[in-house]
């Protein structure tokens, strides 16, 4: 059967292909996002799509990693590969420096690039469809502004490819959660199954045993669901997805513990918990919800005026608040301090006792320490996250250990050019809520 016919005629049979390639092929949206597991045709789709398209349509193509050093031996190569395979090397001019591509019976380019140098990207015009291998490593500012460049030409198609690693990504955010890009995506999900007749029985092995291995990887690997894959340095290291995030429910008649972090950038933070004992003395810890607010709702008012409004049914049964000790003296807003504004805005629903932030800060050593202790079980006490709270949940997956022990917090820059620490901010809420409400514990 002949998948299809170019000119010169070559024939490309149906067995060369997986079903990724053919939705590939039928995609007509300006963005085409090739997401999932490992082993599964994702990258080699697009590149034989490539190589067929230079034959149908004269117009150019851009392959972009977030490195050009990274380029050669991913992309180019497996593209060189598949053109040996195919008996095709005779219709193409190969380039090394630079690395580029063409089509000698259409005239079709393909151009290489990374964005780290982006003052050549900025040079590049003419292109109608552009590849970005693992698109998880761009930033949002490097997207957007190859989409703005991408212009000029009619059925413009930009293919991002990407293993779904982590659900707070800016990928996740806007091409999956935006109406805009929503409506102009096709999304394609795959998996090893997608490929299965190209692995051998050992290759399905090795990724379904991630399951009793690590549940995290198998997530990401093999089901291509959003996780988040472990490098060895977290700063949570005995956090374990299948223990520590499941559904836990709001009960009535026990008192709300509120957490805060007052870093505006990106977003506010504000921790919703209930703290439970059963009859043997174990604590249970439950984290309800998670309050994020950017800007222009990211002060410690409004935050505390959203909290009302989603718990205000629940407050009957008292309310404690915690945070960063430094609080005390700074404001996100105006004259008061954060726990003033805590104060005047809650006031009709605390006591005497609900304040429990401290005058300092535990030193974040005594904090990773504590804390790996309490989810590894040797205190009583249990902890359990909902998995809305996506932020919470990314932050303990995601923030490393530095060489101190402390929290290595990279620094990133919004939209706006401000520069803020991208992570850490929500697992520093539930930090302060565990070392003050467990004080007892802490040796």
């Amino acid at each position: 059967m002949i998948a299809t016919k170019t000119k010169p005629d070559i024939i490309f049979h149906t067995g060369l292909f997986s079903s990724v390639y053919w939705k590939i092929r039928d995609a007509v949206t300006r963005f085409v996002v090739i997401f999932g597991g490992a082993s599964a045709s994702k990258s080699y789709s697009v590149m034989q799509h490539l190589i067929i398209t230079t034959f149908e349509d004269p117009s150019n193509w851009l392959v972009i990693r977030k490195y050009s050093t990274d380029i050669q031996n991913s992309v180019y190569d497996n593209l060189i590969g598949i053109i040996n395979e195919w008996n095709l090397s005779k219709y193409f001019q190969v380039r090394l420096s630079p690395l580029g591509l063409v089509n000698k019976v259409t005239g079709s380019r393909v151009i290489f690039k990374g964005l780290d140098d982006t003052e050549k990207i900025k040079s590049i015009y003419g292109i109608k469809r552009i590849f970005i291998e693992e698109a998880n490593q761009l930033d949002f500012n490097d997207f957007r502004e190859l989409n703005r460049r991408a212009r000029g030409l009619e059925g413009i198609q930009i293919y991002l490819v990407f293993n779904p690693v982590v659900i707070t990504h800016w990928l996740k955010e806007e091409l999956f959660d935006k109406p805009y890009y929503e409506e102009h995506s096709t999304k394609i999900h795959a998996t090893y199954k997608d490929a299965i007749k190209w692995l051998t029985e050992d290759d399905v092995i090795q990724l379904e045993m991630l399951k009793d291995i690590n549940p995290n990887d198998y997530k990401v690997y093999c089901l291509g669901e959003w996780g988040k894959v472990r490098t060895g340095n977290e700063f949570y290291y005995n956090f374990v997805y299948n223990k520590h995030i499941g559904q836990v429910d709001p009960v009535r008649g026990v008192p709300l513990h509120i957490s805060f972090d007052q870093n505006v950038v990106p977003y506010i933070t504000c921790l919703v918990s209930q703290i439970t004992q059963d009859e043997n003395g174990v604590y249970y810890l439950n984290i309800l919800d998670e309050l994020c607010l950017k800007n222009p709702q990211n002060n410690t008012e409004a935050l505390c005026l959203e909290f009302a409004r989603r718990w205000g049914d629940y407050l009957d049964s008292g309310l404690f608040y915690y945070g960063d000790a430094t609080g005390r003296k700074r404001d996100t807003r105006g004259n008061e301090n954060d726990y003033d504004i805590v104060e005047r805005v809650l006031q009709r629903w605390l006591s005497p006792v609900s304040c429990r932030v401290p005058y300092n800060n535990p030193l974040v050593a005594k904090r990773r320490d504590f804390i790996n202790r309490m989810l590894s079980n040797k205190f009583p006490v249990r902890i359990k996250v909902h998995p809305d709270c996506r932020y919470l949940i990314t932050d303990i997956e995601m923030v490393q250990e530095d060489a101190e022990g402390k929290k290595f917090k990279k620094k990133k820059t919004d939209r706006e050019g401000a520069s803020y620490e991208e992570l850490g901010h929500c697992s520093d809420a539930a930090d302060y809520l565990i070392m003050s409400a467990f004080e007892n514990y802490i040796q």
